[in-house]
């Protein structure tokens, strides 16, 4: 067929062929199936690590604490407190005094 039509034939319209999907259904089930059970399983391993991480046998407001004598100031201390690296002048931390 030389680039003629036969002139009996006739044109019929085609449909265009569906488009492609990017994710198929099963695909978006699956992924949020698993996401789900991921950021649930995430969660919880979270919620153990922040128990881990939570300080123990912490006492409440105003309980007493021991200091030991050497890191307390004489009250006739020339304003700095001792600490550990006091050795170091970038690390101390000015004593402000009695009311603040």
């Amino acid at each position: 067929m030389d680039g003629q039509q036969n002139p009996d034939s006739v044109d019929v319209a085609r449909a265009a062929p569906p488009p492609v999907s990017v994710i198929n259904r099963r695909a978006l089930v699956l992924t949020g199936f698993w996401g789900s059970n991921a950021a649930v399983a995430a969660a919880i391993v979270g919620g153990w690590g922040i128990d881990f991480l939570w300080p123990k046998k912490l006492a409440g407001f105003g309980t007493p604490v021991d200091v030991k004598a050497s890191k307390v100031p004489a009250p006739s201390a020339t304003g700095q407190v001792k600490q550990d690296g006091a050795d170091n002048p970038s690390r101390a931390v000015p004593y402000p005094g009695p009311g603040g």
